[in-house]
């Protein structure tokens, strides 16, 4: 997120435990560290001896390695990297149901995950008990981030996709203090509102 290590355990404790059965989210524009963020949040899960599936539509496994392995060069046994363009339901659960994971990251929830209903999604985290991170891209703009900035093809996915998720952070550089700050748009298992600054 600009920085090279982010304090993962600080994040929970300022917005809330991640907790298994939730669904979360982090929109940024492009550039500002969507991945580098979850690619911490699986470093870190697996330091703690969780078991992580990671799931990409743009990157290929070695890349997936090479940027891990710069985050945490240790615990890659505890993360398996899916490269995927066409995500479903039914191919996820069988991944779960292959392995005993505890955190899943889509990266992004974008168009190859379209065809994934967020509200059968969130079921399978909760029948599966496993914390589910997404990432989403937003469009540039000038204008203060809000839920407004969430762009899905329709309302109605617009509308489930908030209404699914337990937490949405928005992920924005601040220039003046060259770093990267979170704000909470939803939160339903800690602060809301407040922003996080991480600095270089």
């Amino acid at each position: 997120m600009g920085c090279k290590v982010i304090a993962m355990a600080y994040i929970e404790q300022w917005f809330g435990e991640f907790e298994k059965g939730n669904l979360y989210a982090l929109a940024t524009r492009a550039g500002v560290g969507k991945t580098h963020f979850v690619l911490a949040l699986a470093g870190h899960w697996a330091k703690l001896g969780r078991k992580t599936l990671y799931i990409s539509d743009s990157m290929n496994e070695e890349t997936f390695e090479r940027r891990l392995t710069s985050l945490e060069p240790y615990y890659h046994e505890n993360v398996d990297f899916k490269e995927c363009y066409k995500l479903t339901i039914e191919r996820l659960s069988q991944w779960l149901d292959a392995n005993n994971y505890d955190l899943v990251v889509l990266d992004t929830f974008d168009l190859y995950c379209w065809n994934v209903d967020i509200g059968e999604l969130k079921e399978l985290a909760k029948e599966k008990g496993v914390c589910v991170w997404l990432t989403k891209s937003l469009p540039f703009s000038e204008e203060p981030i809000n839920l407004s900035h969430l762009h899905f093809p329709n309302e109605e996915i617009k509308d489930k996709f908030i209404a699914y998720t337990d937490m949405i952070l928005c992920g924005y550089r601040n220039l003046e203090h060259d770093s990267v700050c979170l704000r909470a748009l939803k939160n339903l298992t800690g602060v809301f509102g407040q922003e996080l600054e991480l600095h270089k």
